[in-house]
Order: structure tokens, then C-alpha cells, then sequence
């Protein structure tokens, strides 16, 4: 059962993460910019926030494999993906609050 919510999820995510970079290009190419990067901005936070699904894959090997380290998997990885969008977000507000912002 959980190899079948993994694989969802994952389809699911990625499903969502290229209409949501297709978009954030769709209205970069549109657009004249302000001075700084926000598409690129947006589209890298939806690719660190969706490619956990990538690592969630990773779970039916563990599933079947390792199944008592399952729960170590999921900590590790929601860790280290929730360290790398805080660090991704406060890099946003150092550039949101620049002086190069002219928005």
C-alpha cells in the first residue's frame, strides 16, 4: 500500500511541478523583470519543494529492503529538504529586500 502512495504522490508532484514551471517561463518570456530574479526564484522553490517526491521513491527500496529504517528515511529526508527551503526562503529575502529590487 505504501509503494502505491509513493508512486502517486510522486506522479502527482511532478505533474504539478512542470505546469508550474511551465507557467513561471510562460511569464518570464512576457516579462521585463525588475531587477531581480523572482521567477527563477519561484521556479527553484517548487523544484526543491516537489523534488522531495524524487526522495520519496526512494522509499519502496527501503520498503522492501529495510523496512525498519523506514521511519529514519522519512525524518532525514523531511530534515534536510525542510533546511534547504529555509535556507532557499531567506535567500528569497535577501534578494526581495536588495537595493536592486525595483519592483
Amino acid at each position: 500500500m505504501e509503494t502505491y502512495a509513493a508512486l502517486t504522490s510522486f506522479l502527482i508532484d511532478i505533474s504539478i511541478l512542470l505546469i508550474i514551471v511551465l507557467i513561471c517561463e510562460l511569464s518570464r518570456r512576457g516579462n521585463k523583470g525588475c531587477g531581480i530574479p523572482v521567477i527563477f526564484w519561484i521556479e527553484i522553490f517548487f523544484v526543491i519543494w516537489l523534488s522531495k517526491s524524487t526522495f520519496g521513491l526512494n522509499i519502496i527500496w527501503i520498503l522492501r529492503t529495510h523496512y525498519e529504517y523506514r521511519i529514519h528515511f522519512y525524518i532525514i529526508t523531511w530534515l534536510l529538504f525542510t533546511a534547504i527551503l529555509v535556507a532557499w526562503i531567506i535567500y528569497g529575502y535577501v534578494i526581495y529586500f536588495s537595493d536592486d529590487n525595483d519592483c
